[in-house]
C-alpha cells in the first residue's frame, strides 16, 4: 500500500537510487534486458524504473499469499517461513530510509527464528505441544530465543535513548512531547499532554520508570528464576499499554 508513494519510481525515495548498492547484479541484468528490448523497439527510457516497480510489487504480492498460506496453518515448513522472510528482506533492502525502522528488524529477526528454531523442516504441519487437561507442556529451552530476542529490542530501546544524547530524555522531559507527537494519539493523550502543566513531576516520572523497565528491568527477561522472568513481562506488557 505504501511502496508507490514511498519507493516506486515516482516516489519519495526511488529504489533505483538504491538498487545499485545493494543488488548491482539485479541491476545489471534489468538494464541489459531493457537494452535488449529497446534493440527490438519495445523498450523505453524509463523501462528500469518500471521493471523494479514490477518486481517490487510481484514480491509483496507473494509475500502476502505466502503469509497467508502460514497463518492459515495449512502448511507449516521451515522453507515456507524462510522465503517469507527472504522476500520481506528483498523489500527492506531496496526500501531505504522507509524501511529501516525497528519494527522493520523485528520482523526479519522473528522470521528468522520462526524459520530456524520453530517452524519444522521434516513435515508440513505445525507442531503438537503435549497437553493435558489442565496444563500444557512447553519445552523450556524452545523460548530462550524468543527471550533473547525481546530482551534486544527493550533494552536497545532504553540505551539508545540515552546514547542519542537528546535532553528530552536526559532530562527527563520526553513526555512532554511525546503526547502531542505520537504516531497513534489515543482519546486520552490530550488529557495527558494537559499534565506537562499541572504535574510535570509525574511526566518526569514516567521517562525515569520507561528508562528502568527497557533497560535494567529487561535483563529479568533472561533471568534464571521464573518470577523475575514473568515480572519483567509484566512490566514490559505494561509500558506497551501505556504507550
Amino acid at each position: 500500500v505504501q511502496f508507490p508513494g514511498l519507493s516506486s519510481s515516482s516516489g519519495i525515495e526511488p529504489v533505483g537510487r538504491i538498487i545499485p548498492s545493494v543488488f548491482p547484479q539485479l541491476k545489471e541484468w534489468l538494464i541489459g534486458l531493457n537494452s535488449a528490448d529497446q534493440q527490438l523497439g519495445n523498450g523505453s527510457v524509463q523501462g528500469f524504473d518500471v521493471e523494479m516497480d514490477v518486481i517490487c510489487e510481484l514480491v509483496a504480492i507473494l509475500g502476502i499469499i505466502l503469509s497467508c498460506v502460514a497463518a492459515s496453518g495449512v502448511i507449516h515448513h521451515g522453507l515456507l517461513f524462510g522465503v517469507i522472510t527472504g522476500l520481506y528482506c528483498f523489500l527492506v533492502k531496496l526500501g531505504g530510509t522507509f524501511y529501516s525502522f525497528q519494527w522493520d528488524i523485528l520482523l526479519l529477526e522473528t522470521g528468522f527464528l520462526t524459520t530456524m528454531c520453530y517452524a519444522p523442516w521434516t513435515t508440513t504441519t505445525k507442531r503438537i505441544i503435549a497437553t493435558t487437561s489442565t496444563t500444557t507442556q512447553y519445552d523450556e529451552t524452545s523460548t530462550w530465543p524468543l527471550r533473547f530476542l525481546l530482551f534486544k529490542l527493550m533494552f536497545m530501546s532504553g540505551v539508545v535513548k540515552i546514547l542519542s544524547d537528546c535532553p528530552t530524555w536526559t532530562n527527563l522531559t520526553a513526555l512532554e512531547y511525546h503526547f502531542a507527537t505520537q504516531c497513534l494519539p489515543t482519546p486520552l493523550s490530550w488529557y495527558a499532554h494537559q499534565l506537562r502543566i499541572q504535574y510535570p513531576i509525574l511526566l518526569r516520572v514516567g521517562v525515569a520508570m520507561t528508562l528502568i523497565i527497557e533497560i535494567p528491568m529487561a535483563f529479568l527477561l533472561i533471568g534464571p528464576v521464573a518470577s523475575w522472568r514473568r515480572a519483567s513481562a509484566f512490566l514490559q506488557l505494561l509500558l506497551q499499554i501505556l504507550i
